[in-house]
């Protein structure tokens, strides 16, 4: 089954940059080519007797707090290199590693980790983030570094992408019309991470930016939509 992006604003999801675009399992992402072979999720995901929108073992509920996240992701998070987080795990690749053996494989075979292609890497980010992240990432002085693989990690750990769409994890338990029309405040769990990084609770003003991979938040965004449009298995699927 392949992974859907943001529900609402398809046209401004399909307008963006690089991994943005609507993605069809094993098919391009706008502005490049898939790898060699289809994604190594395709044999993982077509279980049919499980059902996809079933919460993965541990998983916290989409509209989980932040000190809930916050208190999931230090139990048991890989070993950290990065200042200021002890539970953050250094790099991009550590937390797609965590997601099971064939989910790193399957990101760096369809070029979602690959600069060449337009991908960006959490760790590749050198710029300060916005002071206002430092309490989401635990850190004083916080990275867009910080910033992407807090977004990234959060996202396995609360599960929101478990039933292979995006919009939960940015609207939460808020009705998705009214989250992405930005009628009703977003409770998804990535919108701490969004919030701080862009400056902005507003989920429309968020899609219109949200292509800017300078920002740390985009670049865990960009990831998970090109490992999900590939059909990785690193969802819990």
């Amino acid at each position: 089954m392949c992974f859907l992006p943001y529900g609402r604003p398809v046209a401004v999801v399909a307008g963006a940059t690089f991994l943005l675009g609507a993605v069809a399992c094993g098919g391009s992402v706008a502005g490049r080519s898939p790898g060699a072979e289809p994604g190594a999720g395709d044999a993982a995901s077509s279980d049919a007797g499980a059902p996809v929108d079933a919460p993965a073992e541990g998983a916290l509920p989409m509209d989980a707090t932040a000190d809930a996240i916050a208190d999931a992701a230090g139990e048991g998070a890989a070993d950290s290199g990065a200042p200021g987080d002890a539970s953050l795990p250094a790099t991009t690749e550590a937390i797609l590693s965590a997601q099971g053996p064939q989910c790193l494989p399957c990101a760096q075979t369809n070029g979602c980790l690959d600069p060449s292609q337009g991908a960006a890497l959490c760790q590749g980010l050198s710029a300060p983030a916005p002071a206002a992240c430092g309490s989401v990432v635990g850190a004083p002085a916080p990275t867009e570094a910080q910033v992407c693989l807090h977004a990234l990690q959060k996202t396995f750990v609360s599960g929101c992408a478990v039933s292979l769409q995006a919009t939960p994890c940015v609207c939460g338990a808020t009705p998705v019309v009214a989250c992405t029309d930005g009628t009703t405040p977003a409770t998804g769990v990535f919108m701490p991470d969004f919030r701080c990084d862009l400056g902005t609770s507003d989920v429309p003003t968020i899609f219109q930016k949200i292509g800017d991979l300078s920002h740390g938040v985009n670049v865990a965004n960009s990831i998970l939509l090109c490992v999900g449009g590939f059909d990785c298995p690193c969802f819990g699927q």
